[in-house]
């Protein structure tokens, strides 16, 4: 399990406040998670990490995450039926990848006499997936940060993407179908990103957005095209370095479980957008090394616009993510518009801007 998250791992009463009173979690509950004796094996203390739609209660060698009760644009949790089978999605799809981090689900159960229980034969109040504890040094965005990735580690990642890409859909997704996505990803981007309450500039947006529209009326062929051939593949769907464990063994965690759709992409679209956060982070060697590995090994030549795309799409979209957090209580208004602001530069830097 991802112990990336830069934060203090004990949750203050702020933090508790806001989890409680805006995010829903039965305070109950999240004193429960909260308490060493909580857990059947021995645990000195419990860190917390929170994501938009997780908490995740580190005990030791293990973690154990929680689906907030809420809902978040096609992602609803607000019932616990809804969260338990979120769960034993999560755990069943990252076996491909994962087989020995992700250990089963367990229930936070109500004993008869009233108090909460880890697993017991009492009514289910909430259910969690159960995960390894990973090194957290060994997560790429750290070991990145630390200047501990080598070159070898990517080729090993090249080895696992490659083996996990080579398999085709049992059938074609419709071009319709994939051509519709990026135009509603599009049209979301732009929306967002020229907002003026965010301050955006607008003449970098204009460089970013307009040559992305253009591809999308003149240039639909080169998609259409990925997609006859059949290169739309089922993906991880949320591949960002903190998703990588560069072990050994090398593991490829929290895949995103809570829609299909969004994980049937093309290999090299996701790619991209490891790459990219790579270089945002700061090591920028690994996304040519990630192309051209992923040419090399699934021996296909991809045309330079459709990657100049891909790297454009991601990168607003990376830009859009971020900035739908101004004004949300997981920091600070200035990180997230200057993490807005970098992946612009990036889809301006990688985009289809030679036309």
């Amino acid at each position: 399990m991802s112990t990336s998250a830069r934060q203090p791992p004990i949750p203050d009463e702020p933090t508790i406040k806001r989890l409680t009173e805006v995010d829903h979690v039965s305070p109950e509950i999240l004193a429960f998670l909260l308490a060493p004796r909580s857990y059947s094996h021995a645990v000195d203390r419990i860190d917390m990490i929170e994501s938009r739609m997780s908490l995740v209660f580190l005990a030791g060698d293990l973690a154990f995450k929680m689906k907030k009760p809420i809902a978040f644009n096609s992602v609803d949790h607000r019932q616990i039926a809804n969260r338990h089978e979120n769960c034993l999605r999560e755990t069943t799809l990252n076996q491909a990848l994962s087989p020995d981090i992700y250990l089963g689900v367990l229930p936070v159960t109500r004993a008869a006499r009233g108090d909460l229980e880890m697993d017991g034969t009492g009514k289910a109040v909430e259910w969690l997936v159960v995960m390894r504890r990973l090194e957290e040094k060994r997560l790429l965005d750290h070991a990145i940060a630390d200047g501990a990735v080598e070159s070898q580690d990517i080729d090993v990642l090249l080895e696992t993407l490659c083996r996990f890409y080579a398999k085709p859909l049992a059938s074609n997704v419709a071009s319709d179908t994939i051509m519709a996505g990026w135009q509603d990803m599009f049209a979301r981007n732009s929306a967002s990103l020229r907002r003026p309450e965010f301050g955006l500039p607008r003449d970098q947006l204009d460089d970013v957005l307009n040559p992305l529209a253009r591809f999308l009326d003149i240039s639909a062929e080169l998609i259409v095209a990925r997609v006859k051939e059949g290169w739309i593949r089922e993906c991880h769907g949320d591949l960002r370095p903190q998703h990588v464990y560069l072990g050994p063994p090398l593991r490829l965690i929290d895949r995103l479980e809570y829609d299909e759709k969004l994980r049937l992409r093309d290999p090299f679209e996701e790619v991209l957008d490891l790459g990219l956060e790579c270089e945002r982070l700061g090591a920028g060697w690994i996304l040519p090394k990630l192309l051209d590995g992923l040419q090399s090994c699934l021996r296909v030549q991809v045309d330079p616009r459709l990657i100049a795309f891909y790297a454009g799409m991601r990168a607003t979209l990376r830009a859009r993510l971020a900035i739908d957090h101004v004004g949300g209580a997981r920091g600070t208004t200035e990180k997230w518009r200057d993490r807005a602001l970098a992946c612009v530069k990036l889809a301006k830097k990688h985009g289809c801007f030679q036309e």
